[in-house]
């Protein structure tokens, strides 16, 4: 008989960790430790790189209560009225959406290969770039957009690829908005030497202290 049943998650240690064999999850068990995931990282438990003790202590607590079975039939979560009601508060004070679980995601697997940078900012006028010229529609609606450093620079092949880009650290600490991470698009080419990346000012904003000049930054391509 096949499990709909969200696997427990344990925390093995030592020589315990290499005798235990490697677990599989299902599509319905990914994303309930996701979501987990995002609720601790929207509560500030995952204040750099991992989960703090407590952070970690409380995913794998939540994780191991799902205890929740598939309807393979409605394609659904069998749970009562009660369960939904208390989940989706949960997920609202935490403001929980899909950029956030593509975000995490980002930052659980993409991150793995990450780059370490320094990153600057530029205000208008944005226009003209090396890019796009004078055409306003290659910018993202959101605002997020950068321009790029000669080690990403690819003699202009790195107009219109995105970034996933986090802050880590700052000549003055506290810069860095802990747990924040954004995707950029590359619309120019950066004239600062010294920088991997050239954020626009809500770009910078979005994971820095606006007032920084500059930050340390690790960002990976989307």
């Amino acid at each position: 008989m096949s499990s709909n049943i969200v696997q427990p998650l344990q925390q093995p240690s030592g020589e315990e960790s290499e005798k235990q064999s490697k677990a599989y999850w299902d599509d319905i068990t990914m994303d309930a430790f996701i979501k987990v995931c995002v609720i601790e990282t929207s509560t500030g438990n995952r204040p750099n790189s991992h989960f703090s003790k407590l952070g970690w202590k409380n995913v794998i607590k939540a994780f191991n209560n799902t205890n929740l079975e598939w309807d393979p039939m409605r394609q659904t979560i069998n749970a009562s009225n009660e369960w939904w009601d208390k989940k989706l508060k949960e997920m609202s004070k935490a403001q929980v959406s899909l950029q956030c679980l593509l975000l995490l995601c980002a930052e659980l697997f993409h991150f793995t290969l990450a780059d370490v940078g320094v990153a600057a900012q530029y205000r208008p006028p944005y226009l003209p770039t090396a890019c796009y010229g004078n055409d306003v529609s290659k910018f993202p609606s959101s605002n997020l957009f950068a321009s790029a450093g000669d080690g990403i620079w690819d003699n202009g092949a790195a107009c219109g690829r995105q970034y996933f880009v986090r802050c880590l650290s700052a000549q003055t600490p506290g810069t860095c908005k802990a747990g924040q991470i954004i995707k950029v698009k590359i619309v120019d080419k950066a004239s600062r030497n010294g920088v991997i990346l050239v954020l626009s000012t809500i770009a910078f904003g979005a994971i820095a202290n606006p007032s920084a000049a500059s930050v340390n930054v690790e960002f990976t391509e989307a």
